[in-house]
């Protein structure tokens, strides 16, 4: 007479096979976190002057130490008065910038003439940014936003723990 496990192990083993991808079936795939970044940019800088404000940032993704991709933009342009610059994980930048996006489009779609100040970006963004952190899957980038609405200049910085502020100087 078999035992229930034994009963649980030759099911497990007549449905488990080891030459199909595991992931692609979401119930039985592990929840994945970043944990060693790959494709990583370096330093953003932001400064705040006379009737604007501006970040600059290069264009190099390294691979670990290996100078890899020469042609990336870590800077993009969220609705029509803020800009976001990142260093560290590239695919968790792209992965922000959708969902800023998302929410410019969101505020968009209500037809009602508003338009998301950079300030208000900024919050979403830091918010977003300590949520991760608290569900142990943070996203490793240090962000800085900027923006320029109403005559009134915008320069914050925030990191992976959610940690924020503004300045009229920042480097990340």
């Amino acid at each position: 007479k078999t035992s229930k496990m034994e009963n649980i192990l030759k099911q497990w083993n007549q449905h488990q096979h080891y030459d199909e991808d595991i992931t692609s079936k979401p119930s039985l795939s592990p929840k994945k976190h970043t944990t060693r970044p790959l494709v990583t940019g370096t330093s953003v800088l932001g400064i705040v002057y006379d009737g604007g404000v501006m970040i600059a940032a290069d264009c190099l993704g390294s691979y670990g130490s290996l100078a890899r991709f020469r042609s990336i933009s870590r800077i993009a342009k969220i609705g029509d008065y803020t800009a976001i610059g990142a260093s560290g994980e590239l695919s968790d930048f792209q992965y922000i910038t959708g969902i800023l996006n998302e929410q410019v489009d969101k505020e968009f779609n209500y037809d009602d003439g508003a338009t998301l100040d950079p300030s208000e970006i900024f919050q979403y963004l830091v918010r977003k940014m300590y949520g991760r952190r608290n569900k142990f899957d943070p996203l490793y980038n240090v962000m800085v936003v900027a923006g320029y609405k109403n005559k009134k200049p915008f320069l914050g910085y925030t990191n992976l723990q959610g940690t924020h502020y503004e300045s009229k100087t920042i480097a990340t």
